[in-house]
């Protein structure tokens, strides 16, 4: 199917937060089964992706901080359906950051989705100028080389945190409101990582 990036603002109301949101029309979707899914994207210096086997793939092998963010996307209350991988017992994330404070392998502002393998948590996370402080986590025995699905909600400075692993959802939610939309929507990882199936809609 490839990308589908839609310019045009769409609305979405829920009358409850989250276990379930019927999907809307996507701002963002992609299964990288092409290699001009690259065209939507943009990266960091030092951080190396590409489309390889229907992922997003990270081909670093060392360092951390590694970033690729949708091209000219920017949004508020969003919900997000991906998946992800690691190999290395790393981490892997969706980051809503701050536009324009990701320059390099260790910086930005937002807050950060995902799982770390070595930790065996499903988190949510503040980033400050790259140095990260969790604000949620809930506990999950993970492995690598696994796709995890993966559901995220940001609203008003709520956050919620979901990770399907063998049929059973773990969540972890937080508060924040150090940082506050329009963001910016990217993937993070430490290094060799993958993502898959990557949607983005309005919440």
């Amino acid at each position: 199917m490839g990308t589908y990036l839609n310019p045009q603002r769409f609305k979405y109301k829920a009358k409850v937060l989250p276990k379930r949101i019927p999907p809307s029309i996507p701002l963002y979707y992609s299964d990288y089964e092409h290699q001009s899914d690259m065209d939507h994207l943009e990266t960091i210096p030092a951080s190396a992706w590409a489309i390889r086997n229907g992922l997003l793939d990270n081909e670093n092998t060392v360092g951390g901080g590694h970033y690729i963010r949708v091209r000219g996307l920017q949004i508020d209350n969003v919900f997000i359906r991906f998946r992800c991988m690691v190999r290395h017992d790393g981490g892997c994330y969706i980051y809503l950051n701050r536009p324009g404070t990701v320059v390099t392998n260790a910086d930005g502002d937002g807050y950060g989705f995902g799982i770390a393998v070595g930790g065996d948590i499903g988190q949510v996370f503040r980033s400050d100028d790259g140095t990260t402080t969790t604000l949620s986590s809930v506990g999950i025995v993970l492995e690598n080389n696994i796709l995890y699905p993966i559901e995220l909600l940001y609203r008003d400075g709520y956050m919620l945190c979901r990770v399907l692993r063998n049929g059973t959802w773990y969540e972890c939610e937080a508060t924040d409101l150090t940082y506050t939309p329009p963001f910016e929507v990217g993937t993070w990882c430490q290094y060799d990582a993958a993502f898959d199936w990557i949607e983005v809609h309005r919440a």
